[in-house]
């Protein structure tokens, strides 16, 4: 029994508005034609698809922002960190009362955090568990 490899010939669609010159399928596909590339571009720049893929774009290309007080208080806290040396380093002297300032910014909001986070912490205590023992009282009642 004979096997022969009989080669198959490929197809050619060049659109029939030029010549292949004798290259094959893949060299001609791969030739890049700029007025095939604009026919194109220009065929789909329609309305229509300019408002779908602007929409497609701002949709895909959003991303949410929040900013909370945990991340306006760590900026305060690097700020704090390394503002005294960006002044002494980069910035000139008429500028100190504006670090001074920010500076007394900075820890009035780190005082403000700490009397918050402690006094509802002693809040939060007395509350839940003055309830919990309101409860306790009154399910041993008949």
């Amino acid at each position: 029994m004979d096997s022969k490899i009989i080669p198959i010939e490929e197809e050619h669609d060049d659109g029939g508005d030029e010549d292949n010159g004798g290259l094959s399928l893949a060299q001609t596909r791969a030739k890049f034609s700029l007025r095939k590339t604009f026919t194109k571009f220009y065929a789909d720049f329609t309305y229509d698809n300019v408002k779908e893929n602007t929409r497609w774009f701002l949709e895909s290309a959003a991303f949410e922002f929040s900013v909370s007080f945990d991340d306006i208080m760590m900026l305060m806290t690097l700020f704090v960190l390394f503002a005294g040396e960006i002044r002494v380093i980069a910035v000139d002297k008429s500028h100190d009362a504006g670090f001074q300032i920010m500076t007394i910014i900075c820890f009035a909001f780190f005082v403000f955090e700490l009397v918050m986070v402690s006094g509802l912490k002693h809040m939060y205590n007395l509350l839940y568990h003055g309830y919990q023992k309101d409860i306790l009282v009154h399910s041993f009642l008949p």
